[in-house]
């Protein structure tokens, strides 16, 4: 499907995006203090009943193991590799605990995928590339629909420059982090903090897009940022024809390496995390987002057979 890319930077290049990105920043920011969000945790029925976890959460995890008995697994929203603010659905849940009743947002995952999912992140910050790429196809065969997974793989790919790989990945991460929004925008169900966002987007350049859900791509900026990373800074020629780029990519190498060589990266290029951040705004946020509108496949938004859509 071809978007007319005026309708992109319609958005994009506006004080109207500066706004809506400003009103994203602070929903983000409140909702993530409000929430909090728990390091990944193994639950067990043990667990569950510590101090700390309310009636509505005991209530909420009651019977809810697995088809094997795995045990209960909360994965963090807030982790180094699968931070998601858009993603939400049938794995994500809510736990209410603390002296504050603070509510934090969880995904539901068996231990066995949650597993994968930690050792891939940590092969991956030691180093071993492949052998993490392996841990996160083993977890696509535990669940070919969890979109965690993609977004480690596609982190994994562009480390070992897998250009095609990485984008298939990310192209999954984004269809499976945008369906379950069409379905409630369908349904009139948005969650409050998504429904006041979706009521700030401009209705003329709303019409124009494939999907109303295709909105979140302009609030979300991590998704398109990955995969134009992938795009821009794995293709040799166009890197030759831009070497101005050429030490922000090696500055997203280093960061999404999450192994301590970050800072050290930009020292070296002298360039600081605002710098890096007005590039990815400038050029890699809006190339990831324009190329996201033409490549999900919107029609598809029901199925999360990803991997028969997009590999």
């Amino acid at each position: 499907m071809n978007i007319d890319i005026t309708v992109f930077w319609q958005v994009y290049q506006s004080p109207v995006h500066e706004v809506l990105f400003f009103i994203a920043s602070v929903f983000r920011y409140f909702f993530r203090l409000y929430r909090g969000y728990p390091n990944a945790i193994n639950t067990t029925e043990k667990i569950i009943k510590t101090k700390g976890f309310d009636n509505r959460s005991r209530d909420f995890f009651k019977g809810r193991q697995d088809e094997k008995n795995d045990s209960l697994h909360l994965y963090s929203a807030n982790n180094d590799d699968f931070r998601c603010f858009f993603g939400y659905g049938k794995k994500t849940c809510y736990v209410f605990g603390g002296t504050d009743g603070a509510k934090k947002e969880v995904f539901l995952m068996s231990y066995k995928l949650a597993q994968f999912l930690d050792r891939g992140a940590d092969l991956k910050r030691q180093g071993y590339l492949k052998e993490a790429m392996d841990c996160y196809i083993q977890a696509l065969k535990v669940d070919p629909e969890e979109m965690s997974v993609y977004l480690g793989l596609g982190k994994v790919a562009h480390l070992l420059k897998y250009q095609d790989l990485a984008v298939r990945s990310y192209l999954s991460f984004a269809h499976l982090q945008v369906g379950p929004i069409e379905d409630a925008i369908l349904k009139d169900r948005l969650p409050p903090e998504f429904q006041a966002l979706y009521d700030t987007f401009p209705k003329d350049v709303l019409s124009e897009l494939p999907k109303k859900s295709a909105f979140a791509l302009f609030f979300d900026p991590n998704t398109p940022r990955h995969i134009a990373h992938s795009l821009i800074d794995l293709s040799p020629d166009t890197m030759r024809s831009k070497p101005e780029l050429v030490p922000y990519a090696e500055v997203y190498h280093a960061h999404i390496y999450n192994n301590g060589t970050y800072e050290t990266i930009l020292k070296r290029h002298g360039l600081t995390f605002d710098d890096q951040t007005r590039i990815d705004k400038e050029t890699y946020i809006p190339y990831g987002q324009y190329f996201l509108l033409g490549n999900i496949k919107w029609d598809m938004l029901s199925s999360k057979d990803v991997i028969r859509l997009y590999f």
